[in-house]
């Protein structure tokens, strides 16, 4: 961290290093009246950790002033964590009806909305996690999400980010370590591939 406008600096002078994450209420930026807003949904895959999505997604997406479209990356927690609190796989059911929702709000407000595909996490490092029930239940959820059709577009995240060899895990260049969250270049890959399907 560091203080005064340092925009242009890559190395941040005179910064420091900080333990804390930081949670934000939002970021104001000037752009051209004509220019898109993409407001993004997401759990930690994009460094977004808190309350569940439908609560979320008026606060964070739709009250975001000049938004025109909208991405949702949401499911792998619904999927995964289940397994770690020895619980049972929420219905597939279940999690569409909640995606579906979303969409929904956001053609009520005329915005472009697009769902990410759930991807990979063979091997995850959190216990509990990587079960033969939570790839099948990705596996559901993903082949839902590709035949969507409440979203305007499809991110393929899934494809984008798989390893072609053992595509229920990540691809190791965009692997941060942990086999579920990706590292800089998976994230730029996840970013490019939800830019092609806005393009679209």
């Amino acid at each position: 961290m560091t203080s005064g406008d340092a925009v242009s600096h890559p190395d941040l002078p005179g910064g420091e290093p900080l333990q804390s994450r930081f949670f934000l209420s939002g970021i104001d930026l000037w752009a051209p009246a004509d220019r898109q807003v993409v407001a993004a949904v997401s759990d930690s895959l994009a460094d977004v950790l808190g309350e569940r999505g439908l609560a979320r997604f008026n606060r964070d997406l739709l009250t975001v002033p000049d938004v025109t479209h909208v991405v949702v990356r949401l499911g792998v927690n619904d999927i995964g964590m289940p397994g770690m609190f020895d619980l049972p796989q929420p219905p597939t059911s279940d999690l569409i009806a909640g995606l579906s929702a979303l969409a929904e709000q956001a053609r009520q407000r005329a915005l472009k909305a697009a769902i990410a595909t759930i991807t990979p996490f063979s091997g995850a490092a959190l216990p509990g996690f990587d079960t033969p029930e939570s790839e099948q239940a990705r596996q559901r959820l993903n082949r839902r999400i590709r035949a969507n059709q409440a979203y305007d577009a499809v991110a393929e995240l899934d494809r984008a980010l798989r390893d072609p060899p053992a595509p229920a895990a990540l691809r190791p260049d965009y692997d941060s370590g942990d086999h579920v969250h990706p590292n800089d270049a998976g994230a730029q890959a996840m970013a490019d591939t939800i830019a092609k399907a806005l393009l679209v």
